[in-house]
């Protein structure tokens, strides 16, 4: 190769101006013998993966958030002092999944009581559509049972049945983008009522901008409700 053209496009009405650095020092910068499109770094969308060579990209400069679960909040009510527990502006992004867990419900103050779940959207309104379609199962140890479904409800049904003076420690995975969660929830009162019950839920209907839940019991106030929310990123598209 021994010349270099420059083609100007006739039809541009901008001006490329090449500037050199202020430096007192000789640079060589070698073109690839390639043809191709020059790369800046105010550029995207052009690099490709057949650029890039074998073991290019240490792990080390990759998002290492990328299939892992990150802290994001804490959400506490004190006791008898809420009939809900409510949060939103959190499950908004950058991360596709997120997970609940911690006590939730707490002691309930009235007897036989079911617990309700909401999605919430960013202006701390919950959807309240008849839309929710959920469903539990699970069994305590005095042989009482928690099973239930709905279709076309206001709220999904997270558990069916509890009593006074029972705690509900909860762990759920909830996915916004699809308006579904599901868990499951262990049951206690140190004495007859141990368990575990299963849930799953979704929303199904037009949706957006959800960023939060809301829970709440069929009777009597939240209480002792101490949860940690998480985030996780994924890779692709989550479907539907």
């Amino acid at each position: 190769m021994s010349k270099i053209a420059l083609s100007p496009n006739s039809s541009g009405s901008g001006t490329v101006t090449i500037t050199a650095p202020n430096t007192n020092t000789n640079r060589t910068i070698a073109l690839p013998d390639v043809a191709g499109n020059v790369v800046t770094t105010g550029d995207t969308g052009t690099v490709v993966a057949g650029m890039i060579g074998s073991g290019a990209v240490e792990y080390a400069k990759l998002d290492q958030t990328l299939g892992t679960w990150n802290k994001l909040t804490d959400v506490s009510i004190a006791a008898n002092t809420a009939p809900q527990m409510m949060f939103h502006s959190i499950l908004n992004g950058p991360y596709q999944y997120y997970k609940v867990i911690g006590k939730i419900g707490g002691t309930q103050t009235v007897g036989n009581t079911n617990i309700q779940l909401r999605w919430v959207t960013g202006t701390g309104t919950d959807i309240s559509g008849s839309s929710y379609h959920s469903a539990n199962a699970g069994y305590l140890s005095d042989t009482n049972v928690n099973v239930g479904g709905s279709t076309g409800h206001t709220a999904a049904f997270i558990l069916v049945h509890t009593a006074t003076g029972i705690s509900n420690f909860v762990d759920m995975t909830l996915i916004p983008s699809l308006a579904y969660g599901y868990g499951l929830i262990h049951t206690h009162d140190q004495n007859t009522h141990i368990g575990v019950t299963t849930f799953g839920f979704k929303y199904n209907a037009g949706f957006s901008d959800i960023s939060g839940i809301k829970v709440y019991p069929g009777g009597g106030n939240m209480t002792e409700v101490d949860l940690t929310v998480f985030g996780m990123k994924t890779s692709g598209s989550l479907g539907g």
